[in-house]
């Protein structure tokens, strides 16, 4: 796995590149307290990749996830 820095000050996060990451989603989420509810945001090419398993990893972790495709 990847790990690249944005550094914004107190605005600053990490984004993580690599393989079967996707499964682990809700569980990263819930380790960054962003652990009761969120929405997808995607585009029509990926919501059909990786949408579904994308909310199923944040339900399965306890998050209410929705997906919004524009």
């Amino acid at each position: 796995m990847t790990v690249v820095k944005v550094s914004l000050g107190e605005r600053s996060y990490s984004i993580l590149i690599g393989e079967r990451l996707l499964a682990a989603l809700g569980e990263h989420c819930k380790k960054l307290g962003l652990d009761r509810r969120c929405a997808v945001i995607t585009d029509a090419r990926v919501a059909p990749k990786f949408g579904k398993a994308a909310i199923r990893a944040l339900r399965g972790a306890g998050i209410a996830a929705e997906m919004i495709t524009i």
